[in-house]
């Protein structure tokens, strides 16, 4: 009688054995799958911060373009107009400095 219990825990191992063998090739399968996604995600990060980058860079150049249209603008506007015989002063406030011409 105690043959046969032992044979049946015997079984019950060898069961439990191949179980906890099957589990851990699937923890490993999923364990490449999250590596692999890891690596995508850290590409697309990188890819984020350099696009991102990228943009501010573009939108600083904008920006300076925009300035340098308004202040040619404002020039060619004050350089028509004549407030005193030698000279016209005026100030762009936008560019926080002054520019003085000889007047025609």
């Amino acid at each position: 009688r105690l043959a046969t219990e032992v044979e049946d825990l015997q079984l019950e191992v060898d069961r439990a054995n191949a179980i906890a063998n099957a589990a851990e090739k699937k923890a490993k399968a999923i364990d490449k799958i999250i590596g692999e996604w890891k690596l995508k995600v850290d590409d697309l990060a990188a890819e984020l911060v350099a696009s991102q980058k990228e943009c501010r860079i573009y939108s600083t150049e904008l920006f300076r373009l925009k300035v340098d249209d308004l202040a040619g603008a404002k020039f060619a506007r004050m350089k028509n107009f004549v407030v005193a015989p030698k000279t016209v002063g005026f100030h762009l406030s936008c560019l926080s400095f002054s520019l003085q011409f000889p007047v025609r």
